[in-house]
């Protein structure tokens, strides 16, 4: 009777554990695509006609596998600053990396395009917090990317020798 119990007392104690706590377990998507391109909206974005976007208020980033356009068909990974993320049906759930600090970092807190080229197919490690969440772009133990994205003051930092910044689409 007791083991039959324990299961029961260890699912009462995830339940106690606070939706906060619970938030900040970082999800692992694992993509095909060794280069990406971020879409870095830190303010959001009112509707884009050129490449069909709709009007997006929340600060989000977007990933797209690197092109002239956004077609939905090389869509990776949208995630916003009220923590919901949606990754492509194309990539895979994955166990979050250990991950180096970005090397040769930049950071940028204005909307741009920021396209990174890796030697092996990159990760995307999500971390919810209470204010947001933080993706961080890597392949193996390189970090190419790591985006912080809020209501507020959002930030993408970049290794300027793997990544290349443009505009964003307008």
């Amino acid at each position: 009777m007791r083991t039959r119990l324990l299961p029961l007392i260890c699912l009462a104690a995830l339940a106690a554990v606070p939706a906060a706590a619970q938030a900040k377990v970082p999800e692992s998507v694992g993509c095909t695509s060794a280069s990406a391109t971020v879409l870095f909206w830190p303010k959001g974005h009112k509707s884009v006609p050129s490449v069909n976007f709709p009007s997006i208020k929340a600060p989000h980033l977007e990933v797209y596998k690197p092109g002239a356009a956004y077609p939905a068909v090389n869509f990776l990974l949208y995630a916003d600053s009220t923590r919901f993320v949606d990754p492509s049906r194309s990539c895979s759930i994955t166990r979050p990396g250990t991950t180096r600090a970005v090397r040769n970092a930049k950071t940028i807190t204005i909307k741009k395009a920021v396209t990174c080229s890796a030697a092996a197919a990159l990760t995307y490690d999500v971390l919810r917090g209470k204010k947001g969440v933080v993706v961080i772009g890597h392949a193996g133990p390189d970090a190419y990317f790591r985006a912080t994205i809020k209501s507020k003051g959002s930030s993408l930092t970049y290794d300027r020798q793997a990544c290349k910044v443009s505009s964003s689409p307008h």
